[in-house]
């Protein structure tokens, strides 16, 4: 399948879920809609340089408006990103903000689960301690089967897809 191809696939499968995809020529191009994105918002953010010049105003997760990470892979035939935890990526971050804005390198974004096992590391003989996926806001079902968004994580999910 083209790259093309294949993230036309992804942005079909993640807005199936109730995400958004927003493409980017560069990164800084996917900084400038990221920045959009947020408006006036508070931010609770990863300490990665991906992320760095982004937000204007930075919280704590619990008080924050935004979630901005980076994805560290991204499932075409599912249409969810996937992240590690460790070291300057908190997961308060990307759970307790209603909205989780994230960058997702183009060349991070594989065909199917096993390459993204493999790309997050879960078969080697030291994986990480955490890893999420995540193909649209939160839901869960109450005992009488509402349908209800936001109670684990995000309400809102944008991705930002950069070459």
């Amino acid at each position: 399948m083209a790259d093309a191809d294949r993230l036309d696939e992804f942005e079909r499968l993640l807005a199936e879920a109730g995400g958004r995809l927003h493409r980017a020529e560069s990164l800084d191009a996917a900084r400038t809609v990221a920045r959009e994105l947020i408006g006036e918002g508070t931010v609770a953010r990863w300490h990665d340089g991906t992320l760095d010049a982004i937000a204007a105003r930075e919280a704590p997760p619990a008080e924050a408006d935004v979630s901005l990470i980076v994805a560290d892979v991204g499932v075409q035939s599912t249409g969810a990103i996937g992240w590690a935890h460790r070291a300057g990526r908190p997961r308060a971050t990307g759970l307790l903000p209603t909205r989780q804005i994230a960058l997702l390198a183009e060349g991070d974004l594989v065909a199917s689960v096993p390459e993204a096992l493999r790309k997050l590391g879960l078969t080697s003989s030291s994986p990480p301690a955490n890893v999420v996926f995540a193909a649209g806001p939160s839901r869960t079902s109450d005992i009488e089967q509402r349908s209800i968004r936001g109670v684990h994580s995000p309400r809102e999910l944008d991705v930002i897809v950069f070459s």
